[in-house]
């Protein structure tokens, strides 16, 4: 029985046909084909050309780890040669130490998988990042000119079909429009601030750091007396500690030259963040990322912060009231949030002289008993307290764009404190900026933009408000002083502009059509490389 089977399973073996050359190679055409179709229609890498959405994605840059405090970050790798005759140093954006050059490890830009896909049937949200085709109207170094839609550009979407835009102090503010029977569009409503929370994830991405707790220079600050310039600033200090305690009790706080910041008093005490203790980037809303480009003599006032920790109490349950200051409404007041040992939180609204004070809202948490991470979040005209990531309390105000015109400037920084009223141990204390959407940097002017001379709102432009109609988006780069999007396009092509937009070059300036999305941005596949081209594997990660 056992030599019947064999011979079976042997002549089962011989009948099995062999694959052909001609089968492996249409096998091979086929599977071609597949990735040519999962190119053409699902899929397809892209290079980050340039600095324009730094720090979210980068182009060719130059990645350094500070030889003092160990913080690592990026900045442009192109030294403008007008503004720097030498060689200069690399200027740590956390503890202001000078970092050799030739320490910066040279990487090339993230590649990146664009989803082709993504907006056949659905538009781009705002916050999106979005690929497309420009509309600008370009001419080639041979003074060439091009002949439709040829470059691939990458933004973020600020601006959606069917509203008005402005830009103003960082912000967006947009106004709805409706079609009407003659074709015209006519504003519906005033306008409302642009708030980012509302893609929770692409709000983090856009936070800017201004000085976190974790680094802090070896030297301890007095090895080397730190002189440099930044955004048109120069300034020289020896490093210390930026938050502060009050006189009376300092002697209870252990801050100096250590990452977590202990309280060992019984009574109230506060610890406030010294903007001229810090680097001299964050004193305006400058971007590290550019320092070896021309230093602006724009500079623009820190305003939407976060602050962010993790509490641990030592004596009980905390006991916390986590301040900034800025504008609320039309007067600049002092907006707190206040956590006491029952779990009841209180955002309040001060008055800077005064008693004037008023309660915003209230809400209940679980008592923090134990390590917990809080947030305090003023951005985009909002007031917000987040406990592990989760807004559990959040008071917003809108007002007409005639008000947010004529309202005060906002003050260079904002105060920035925190009380606690029993013992306790602050880790990881972080403070952010939100991102700041100039409007008018190096004198150019921004299509929907609006700038502030004297206090007042001046418009950048004659038109001061860009009025987008169906299908039609408008894209700025996060690296928003550098960046080459909707704001400062001059001109058109002509030809999109006769077939996708009004046919009016100058209203159709700074407008991307529909036609020109090419897909959504989803993730960095392939960071930056250094040695050996290896990527920086950290570095992969989905894009907000």
């Amino acid at each position: 029985m056992s030599i019947a089977i064999l011979s079976k399973k042997k002549q089962k073996k011989q009948k099995q046909p062999k694959e052909t050359l001609q089968q492996t190679l249409l096998s091979c055409v086929f599977m071609f084909a597949c990735v040519l179709i999962f190119h053409a229609i699902v899929f397809q890498p892209f290079q980050i050309p340039s600095g324009s959405m730094a720090p979210t994605l980068l182009g060719n840059h130059l990645r350094v780890t500070c030889e003092q405090c160990g913080y690592t970050f990026k900045l442009d790798s192109h030294i403008d040669k007008r503004y720097f005759q030498k060689e200069p140093p690399i200027i740590c954006p956390m503890c202001a130490a000078p970092n050799r050059i030739k320490n910066a490890q040279v990487s090339s830009g993230d590649r990146i998988i664009v989803q082709k896909f993504a907006y056949e049937f659905t538009d781009p949200k705002r916050w999106d990042v979005v690929v497309f085709k420009t509309p600008q109207h370009l001419t080639n170094l041979g003074g060439e000119e091009s002949r439709g839609p040829v470059n691939d550009f990458i933004k973020r979407c600020i601006g959606l079909p069917n509203e008005n835009l402005r830009i103003l102090d960082g912000n967006v503010y947009v106004q709805q429009l409706k079609e009407g029977a003659n074709g015209e569009y006519v504003a519906e409503g005033d306008y409302k601030i642009a708030r980012k929370h509302e893609n929770e994830k692409a709000q983090r991405a856009m936070f800017v750091p201004i000085y976190y707790s974790q680094y802090i220079p070896n030297d301890g600050g007095y090895g080397s007396h730190r002189v440099f310039s930044a955004g048109g600033l120069k300034q020289q200090y020896y490093w210390s500690t930026p938050w502060v305690a009050d006189a009376d009790s300092k002697s209870n706080w252990q801050l100096d030259k250590v990452r977590t910041y202990e309280y060992k008093g019984k009574s109230a005490s506060t610890i406030t963040f010294d903007f001229k203790k810090s680097n001299a980037y964050n004193i305006f809303a400058v971007y590290p990322y550019n320092q070896f480009r021309r230093p602006f003599s724009n500079q623009h006032p820190v305003e939407d912060i976060r602050l962010g920790m993790k509490v641990d109490p030592q004596n009980g349950a905390a006991d916390l009231v986590l301040s900034t200051t800025g504008r609320w409404m039309q007067d600049e007041r002092k907006l707190s949030a206040a956590i006491n040992k029952d779990g009841f939180v209180t955002l309040t609204s001060k008055a800077l002289e005064g008693d004037d004070e008023r309660v915003l809202g209230k809400a209940e948490i679980k008592p923090i008993t134990s390590m917990t991470d809080v947030e305090l979040w003023f951005i985009d005209q909002e007031l917000a307290l987040l406990v592990n990531g989760e807004i559990k309390i959040s008071v917003a105000y809108d007002m007409s764009m005639d008000a947010v015109m004529k309202r005060p400037a906002a003050s260079i920084t904002p105060t920035i404190s925190i009380q606690t009223n029993s013992p306790v141990k602050l880790h990881e204390v972080e403070l952010d900026r939100d991102l700041y959407y100039t409007s008018k940097p190096l004198n150019k002017v921004a299509h929907g933009g609006l700038h502030r001379e004297n206090g007042a709102a001046m418009p950048a432009v004659d038109k001061t408000e860009l009025a987008l109609h169906g299908n039609e988006f408008f894209m700025v780069g996060d690296n928003t002083p550098w960046s080459n999007d909707s704001r400062f396009w001059d001109s058109t092509e002509p030809w999109v502009s006769a077939n996708y937009m009004s046919g009016d070059g100058d209203r159709d300036r700074g407008i991307v059509p529909r036609e020109l999305l090419v897909g959504k941005a989803m993730m960095v596949f392939y960071p930056g490389t250094h040695k050996w081209f290896i990527p920086h594997f950290g570095d992969m990660r989905l894009i907000h």
